[in-house]
């Protein structure tokens, strides 16, 4: 109960100005549920700005999954959790916008430094011309920073 009131609190304060009651919070149905998760999702990352009604299921579970993993976020993304995450289960969302909004200053920061963080796929026949393998070199050392 605790938790929830916290995630109610933080989505009616901004960025997210939501204006909800505990128990509205609580009756959501899945679909909503999964609209107040991409809202958030939204303010770390803009590319969640999406129609669920027009995402393949897959292709929401991967970019959910995925940017979740990167944030940081502990559980054990296993056929559980994703099918939670599919039926927009609130066992499954809740603890999800918990940790999101209370460490949403964190995240923001994590989110943006992500982008330059991921592994950059270069073709074994570039990295044979000297000039690319050295710059992709610097690369590599100043992501390990």
């Amino acid at each position: 109960a605790a938790q929830l009131k916290e995630i109610v609190d933080r989505l009616n304060a901004g960025p997210f100005f939501c204006d909800l009651s505990l128990v509205g919070f609580d009756e959501k149905d899945a679909f909503e549920l999964m609209e107040v998760l991409k809202k958030v999702l939204m303010v770390l990352d803009s590319k969640h700005d999406v129609d669920l009604r027009e995402e393949k299921p897959d292709a929401m579970y991967q970019r959910i999954a995925e940017f979740m993993h990167i944030l940081g976020y502990q559980c054990s993304f296993d056929i559980e959790f994703q099918q939670g995450l599919l039926q927009g289960d609130k066992y499954t969302v809740h603890p999800m916008l918990y940790w999101l909004l209370s460490n949403l200053e964190q995240l923001k920061k994590r989110a943006y430094l992500a982008k330059f963080c991921l592994n950059l796929d270069v073709p074994e026949e570039f990295l044979r011309e000297e000039k690319v393998y050295e710059i992709f070199q610097t690369y590599k050392e100043l992501q390990s920073q």
